[in-house]
């Protein structure tokens, strides 16, 4: 049976985000002998994707389907297993079909090796606890926002919260690793030039990012005239939701993609693997209707909202970002009113939002871990 000192399974990786988890695999191998699992498909990457990485970069890192990854765990001996937070609802395949869900059987799994389980946040609003012994939050906020909701106006429309089970798990903060803002582990490196080149930009404009959100939110209504009105600018390039992405429940919308259903023609889509060099270029990024507004700040990228509706955290969202009418779009963008910084925000986040803003979350992870070995 194969022995390691730390076994991290991430069923809920996309392509811009490994680089992520790549960094705490790569800081715990320079003490410990750790392998990490990566899920492939469903909420995971493509093989054609993972092959994108350096070899010295995937030691000991391999990419499986859920019901190989699981088949792995229970054969491999390990003390402590880290999780995701994330990815345990299930999913539609775009032929309307449903794969085994993952749920919390990682977890179970640990359990009977008597290996210690951790489940790290991927985000600051979701947290699908399914039964680890320590839950790795961003920080005491985001604890405080899910059990004191009315203090910072937000509001719960999911289960399976941590602080809802009986005995709850110890709690540690440990920042977002998802969030770190770091170029280590990519495949390549883009300068502002050839990202330009590469989406056909002009390197000489100021770069708009839309991020459309879930299909079932901009087909109709003043979403799809934000997303018609933003993406028909100059210059302007969309980031497509995770799930659209991956084509999740693709057959509920005529296999259309969110752009067709919009009517914008020669959209530049933004391949999701060059993410991190889209947020460090981009001028100011536009939604009507997004959790991203949370991570931004990491890149110092000013947010924009254009008539957003009232969802689930959206008073926390907001706090993040500068918010415009419709009608009022153009004039904001072509006097750049982003640029004006929003008051107090970096010292809110820097004292709330994050445990530590000196650190990389993989760098805080990296050490709770060791010690927990």
């Amino acid at each position: 049976m194969n022995e390691y000192d730390i076994v991290m399974y991430f069923y809920w990786c996309h392509s811009y985000t490994l680089n992520k988890y790549l960094l705490l695999h790569n800081s715990l191998r320079e003490h410990c002998k750790v392998l990490t699992i990566i899920g492939e498909g469903e909420f995971g990457i493509s093989k054609e994707e993972f092959s994108l990485f350096k070899e010295e970069d995937i030691k000991d890192v391999v990419l499986k389907p859920v019901e190989e990854a699981l088949n792995l765990l229970k054969s491999t001996n390990f003390k402590v297993g880290v999780f995701s937070s994330n990815g345990r609802k299930g999913w539609v395949s775009p032929a309307g079909k449903k794969p085994p869900a993952l749920k919390g059987r990682d977890i179970e799994i640990a359990k009977e090796k008597n290996a210690v389980s951790v489940q790290i946040s991927e985000m600051f609003s979701d947290f699908y606890y399914v039964g680890a012994d320590i839950a790795a939050l961003v920080s005491p906020m985001m604890k405080e926002c899910h059990t004191n909701s009315n203090k910072y106006g937000t509001f719960h429309t999911y289960q399976w919260r941590p602080f809802d089970a009986f005995p709850q798990p110890k709690y540690i903060y440990s920042n977002c690793l998802l969030w770190d803002n770091h170029g280590k582990h990519l495949p390549y490196i883009l300068s502002k030039k050839e990202f330009c080149e590469k989406y056909n930009l002009d390197e000489n404009k100021d770069i708009l990012l839309f991020l459309p959100t879930t299909r079932q939110n901009f087909t109709s209504g003043i979403a799809k005239d934000v997303y018609k009105k933003v993406c028909n600018l100059e210059n302007v390039i969309i980031k497509l939701h995770p799930n659209e992405h991956k084509k999740l429940a693709f057959h509920r919308h005529e296999g259309k993609q969110s752009y067709e259903m919009c009517g914008i023609e020669n959209p530049r889509i933004l391949d999701p693997i060059d993410t991190h060099w889209c947020y460090k270029y981009a001028s100011c990024a536009i939604s009507n209707m997004t959790s991203v507004t949370i991570e931004l700040p990491l890149y110092d990228l000013p947010f924009l909202y254009v008539s957003p509706p009232h969802f689930a955290w959206a008073n926390l969202f907001k706090s993040f970002s500068h918010i415009c009418d419709i009608n009022e779009v153009e004039q904001f963008l072509s006097e750049k009113i982003y640029k004006t910084p929003i008051q107090g925000l970096k010292e809110f986040y820097n004292n709330n939002i994050l445990t530590d803003s000196k650190k990389y979350s993989a760098e805080i992870l990296k050490n709770q871990l060791l010690e927990m070995l």
